[in-house]
């Protein structure tokens, strides 16, 4: 059998959050996380607490006598934590050492770990305290101009960085073509499929299986970059699908329902990769660059 995992704060949030809204497809996109995603989450925290925390019945959930108890303590536990943020000050000695440093949701922690390691060496004085947290392009800028964040990592549009003026280095990842095995591309070699003739050739098997290209439903630079590509290249997906998230559309392609144009790393950090082929050289399709974003302060 195997070992149940400790149920941890994100357990019990997603499940506060779900408690709230009695709905799986708005406590998701509340969350910015895939149903499947929220779905395993709450079974996780249901099969720890050893009970049926909701039932579904008349098209509609509701919460047992044991998912509404758990929910009063979730519920107290995070507006306690709500009223500490708000009202407790900052220690200012603390404050001037510490950065508030944002990432982009689509970088693994590894690389995030080496750049913020690279920005620490840069500055004359070392950080004492780094507190770092997950959110989306748009939720980082809106947290960096807030001030929020002292430093952000994502894909950021450089004539928006040119416009504010902000401090600006950039880190280039290699975008490839990933593609579902079960679909079938017929490559005799490994140098077939790192040529470009391998990118014509699989959107050509998609359009034979009816498979769909699938983006981002939101305006982002990775998006931009793939509009742009399909138009110099003159290649003509016959279907296009949107997503709300990277982690929604690298969920389609892993169960053989479309492809997209990812970077690899991030493929590499989300996915065991066993039922994806990465296509293009090692180089990649293009260089989708991200931006990492400072205060004056904190260069």
């Amino acid at each position: 059998m195997a070992k149940l995992m400790t149920p941890n704060l994100k357990h019990l949030y997603y499940f506060d959050v779900f408690a709230q809204e009695l709905s799986v497809k708005d406590t998701a996109k509340r969350l910015n996380i895939t149903s499947a995603a929220l779905s395993n989450q709450l079974k996780e925290l249901s099969s720890h607490v050893g009970a049926k925390l909701f039932i579904y019945d008349d098209r509609r959930f509701t919460l047992t006598p044991e998912g509404d108890e758990l929910r009063n303590y979730t519920s107290r536990m995070f507006a306690i934590y709500l009223d500490l943020q708000k009202n407790v000050p900052q220690n200012q000695e603390i404050r001037k050492s510490q950065l508030r440093f944002g990432i982009c949701n689509m970088i693994g922690l590894k690389m995030s770990l080496e750049i913020l390691k690279g920005v620490k060496r840069n500055k004359r004085s070392s950080f004492e305290h780094v507190s770092y947290l997950y959110a989306s392009n748009l939720e980082l800028l809106d947290g960096f101009k807030s001030g929020k964040y002292d430093t952000i990592l994502g894909a950021f549009s450089p004539n928006l960085v040119i416009e504010n003026q902000w401090n600006a280095t950039q880190f280039p990842l290699a975008v490839h073509l990933v593609f579902p095995k079960k679909v079938g591309l017929d490559f005799k070699d490994l140098a077939q499929l790192h040529s470009p003739a391998a990118i014509n050739k699989a959107i050509q098997t998609a359009n034979d299986h009816q498979l769909p290209l699938v983006k981002t439903q939101h305006p982002s630079l990775l998006r931009d970059e793939t509009d742009a590509y399909l138009l110099k290249t003159e290649i003509s997906p016959l279907r296009t699908i949107e997503c709300n998230s990277l982690a929604a559309i690298l969920e389609i392609l892993e169960t053989n329902q479309g492809y997209a144009f990812l970077p690899k790393l991030y493929v590499n950090s989300k996915s065991s990769r066993t039922n994806l082929i990465i296509l293009g050289s090692k180089e990649g399709i293009w260089q989708h660059r991200l931006s990492l974003l400072q205060k004056q302060k904190a260069c």
